[in-house]
């Protein structure tokens, strides 16, 4: 699996995004919103939400 893979080619689905999102927030201390993962659903996309949400902004641009 490489950064530019997306979740849901790989087999993701929303319980297993739902599981994401818990970790996150458990691991890293940052409450992300679930559709996040929807809308940005590569590891690199997503790691911008996250950097992006840790510094106080929102999700709301694209990456």
């Amino acid at each position: 699996m490489g950064r530019a893979d997306n979740f849901f080619d790989l087999g993701g689905h929303s319980l297993l995004a739902n599981k994401v999102v818990a970790q996150v927030r458990r691991r890293m201390g940052v409450s992300v919103p679930l559709d996040a993962v929807f809308d940005y659903p590569t590891v690199a996309e997503l790691a911008a939400v996250l950097c992006r949400l840790r510094d106080g902004s929102s999700v709301a641009e694209k990456v």
